[in-house]
């Protein structure tokens, strides 16, 4: 990660009250999108006093875009989630300096695909965000749970939505960089 790029010497710039997560992604099976939501579900339901304070952000673009938009209004938590498509570099740090969380629910998908070490976790940590993902292939070697993030074994979202009430007391990691 080039950290003259992903530099953290911006302010965020958003509201302070509002607690920002995203995942900067494509829209694949395998960053685990409908589980995210599904946690988020969860939370939400459980922590009714975050309706109003938590905002999830998703980039990516593409086929599931659509679906994964209609399964945020049928979990009811469409208020809270924004899917912005596919954004450029410059974005992407804008993003990462006003969000507190990177989330990144990795699974195997149907079709065997597995993540490696993503990429945007790497530039997530470089801007100092704790992060929120799972004990999937590579991630473990970069995310040390209850160190500089939080991990779950996949697909498992009530440890998820857990974490999201743990992670969201959480600030910014300066040794994650």
């Amino acid at each position: 990660i080039d950290l003259e790029k992903f530099n953290t010497n911006s302010q965020k710039v958003y509201n302070s009250e509002e607690i920002i997560f995203i995942q900067n992604s494509s829209l694949a099976e395998k960053k685990g999108h409908k589980y995210t939501l599904e946690a988020f579900a969860l939370f939400l339901y459980n922590h009714p006093e975050y309706k109003d304070k938590v905002k999830i952000i998703f980039t990516g673009d593409g086929v599931r875009k659509k679906t994964l938009e209609q399964y945020s209004t049928a979990l009811r938590i469409e208020k809270n989630t924004h899917f912005i498509g596919n954004i450029n570099h410059e974005q992407v740090v804008e993003l990462l300096t006003n969000a507190d969380v990177f989330i990144h629910h990795s699974i195997t998908a149907q079709n065997g695909e597995e993540e490696g070490i993503p990429t945007s976790i790497m530039e997530a940590m470089a801007m100092e965000l704790p992060v929120l993902s799972t004990f999937h292939a590579g991630i473990p070697e970069l995310v040390t749970n209850g160190v500089n993030g939080l991990l779950c074994k996949e697909k498992d979202i009530t440890t998820y939505a857990l974490q999201i009430a743990d992670i969201i007391h959480w600030s910014k990691l300066p040794n994650n960089r």
